[in-house]
C-alpha cells in the first residue's frame, strides 16, 4: 500500500482524482486482502489512516485537518457521503 501511495504522491492530483483513486484502486486492495486473509484490526486501522491522509492531501506521515468526518466520507453518495468502501 505504501509503495502505491508513494508512486501517486508526487503526481498533481486534484481532490476528485484522489477520491477516484481511493474508491477504485486503494479501497479495493484493502477489501480484497481482508476477504482473502484475516487482517488484524491494527493493520486495518493503519490502512484506513493511510487512505485518509492520501485523500486529504497529506504528504507521508504529516497530519492534515480533514474537511469532513471519515464516517460521513464512507456513507453512500445518496446519503451525502463520498461512497468510499
Amino acid at each position: 500500500m505504501d509503495k502505491r501511495l508513494s508512486s501517486w504522491d508526487n503526481k498533481f492530483l486534484s481532490f476528485a482524482g484522489r477520491l477516484q483513486l481511493v474508491r477504485s484502486v486503494l479501497s479495493s486492495l484493502h477489501i480484497f486482502w481482508a476477504a482473502a486473509f484475516l487482517i488484524p484490526s491494527y493493520t486495518a486501522k493503519e490502512i484506513e489512516v493511510k487512505l485518509r491522509r492520501f485523500l486529504w492531501g497529506a504528504k507521508q506521515e504529516r497530519k492534515v485537518n480533514a474537511k469532513v468526518t471519515w464516517k460521513k466520507v464512507c456513507l453512500p453518495m445518496l446519503e451525502g457521503g463520498l461512497g468510499i468502501r
